[in-house]
């Protein structure tokens, strides 16, 4: 096992906080890119101790049973970072038709997200692509691993931990907290996450390299 080389993409931040986004405080961003610098430091920490050998039987186990919890943790972040924008967002054609394709029309597929927003627990809306099997579904990844589909590209993620909204919103503010955000989605990120995965390409890292 190789030792861990996760970088912080800074640039994340940058663009999020470009400008005011409407509903959504600096504060809280800034807040939750913390978070993230967190899963980058663990995974990288976790990475390297398991790759020099330095624990071994039950400790050894342990630290396998956390890596996907704070791999995934950096990469649905950086996901999830990246297919935000601060402006007010109008998907284009190609985007609605893309998923009206799926879901029937924009509207249910809309719907559909603001549902699925308001699973009881902790975890992430997902919305995920199959090319193999031509599929397209919204799931409920609990916390950033249980419920993740290994045959399926990640198009969009929606953060619904409570430090991804309790800031602004407050502990029962989900359900306006994934409106809100709805209108801040960068659906030209979205666009080029279809392409790569309709190409059967990588989606994560795709946009930001």
């Amino acid at each position: 096992m190789s030792a861990g080389n996760y970088k912080l993409n800074e640039g994340l931040l940058a663009k999020m906080t470009a400008k005011p986004m409407e509903g959504i405080s600096e504060n809280l961003l800034k807040q939750h890119f913390d978070l993230y610098k967190g899963y980058v430091t663990n995974a990288n920490n976790l990475l390297k101790e398991l790759s020099s050998g330095a624990h071994t039987g039950q400790a050894a186990v342990d630290r396998r049973r956390r890596l996907g919890f704070e791999v995934n943790g950096v990469i649905m972040h950086e996901l999830f970072f990246e297919n935000l924008s601060p402006e007010n967002t109008t998907p284009g054609d190609q985007v609605k038709a893309f998923f009206s394709k799926y879901y029937g029309s924009w509207e249910k597929f809309i719907a559909e997200l603001e549902n699925a927003g308001g699973t009881r627990g902790v975890g992430w809306v997902a919305v995920m692509f199959d090319k193999l099997t031509d599929t397209l579904t919204t799931t409920w990844v609990e916390e950033h691993h249980l419920g993740m589909l290994a045959n399926m590209e990640p198009l969009l993620l929606v953060d619904c931990w409570e430090h991804a909204f309790i800031v602004d919103f407050g502990s029962t503010g989900r359900g306006n907290y994934v409106k809100t955000l709805l209108k801040h989605i960068d659906w030209e990120v979205v666009c080029k996450r279809i392409v790569s995965a309709e190409g059967n390409l990588q989606v994560v890292r795709c946009v930001q390299k």
